[in-house]
C-alpha cells in the first residue's frame, strides 16, 4: 500500500545555509494523517527556525506551519540538538552524492 503522505519537520539551517528535514511522519491513511496535522501546533508569535510541513500522497506541499523545536521535540521523543546533528550529518552525505554523480555524469559525458 502506498503511502498517503507526510508531516515533515524542517530547520532553516542557517550554518548549512539550506533547508534541511530534521524529522517527519509518513502515514498510510488520509485520515490519519489530517488528524496529526490538526494537532501540530502553529507558534503564534515570535521568531523560529523551524516549519512543519504536510505533504500529499504524491509529494505535493499541501501546507505549512511555523513550529517551536518544543513541538518537534515533543512529537519526535528526541532532543532537538541531536536531530539537527543527525540531520546535518544525512544531508551532508546526500549533497556529497549529488556531487559525486554528477562529476561521473561529466566525466562519462563530456561537453553534455
Amino acid at each position: 500500500m502506498e503511502h498517503q503522505g507526510y508531516v515533515e519537520f524542517r530547520l532553516l539551517d542557517l550554518i548549512k545555509k539550506d533547508i534541511i528535514a530534521i524529522y517527519g511522519e509518513c502515514f498510510r491513511d488520509a485520515d490519519e494523517r489530517d488528524a496529526y496535522w490538526e494537532a501540530v501546533k502553529p507558534m503564534n508569535g515570535g521568531d523560529t527556525l523551524f516549519l512543519a510541513v504536510l505533504m500529499g500522497a504524491d509529494d505535493e506541499r499541501i501546507s505549512a506551519k511555523r513550529v517551536s523545536f518544543e513541538h518537534i521535540q515533543a512529537v519526535s521523543g528526541q532532543r532537538i540538538d541531536l536531530l539537527i546533528q543527525e540531520a546535518r550529518r544525512d544531508h551532508e552525505k546526500h549533497q556529497k552524492a549529488i556531487q559525486e554523480a554528477m562529476q561521473r555524469h561529466a566525466k562519462e559525458n563530456p561537453g553534455a
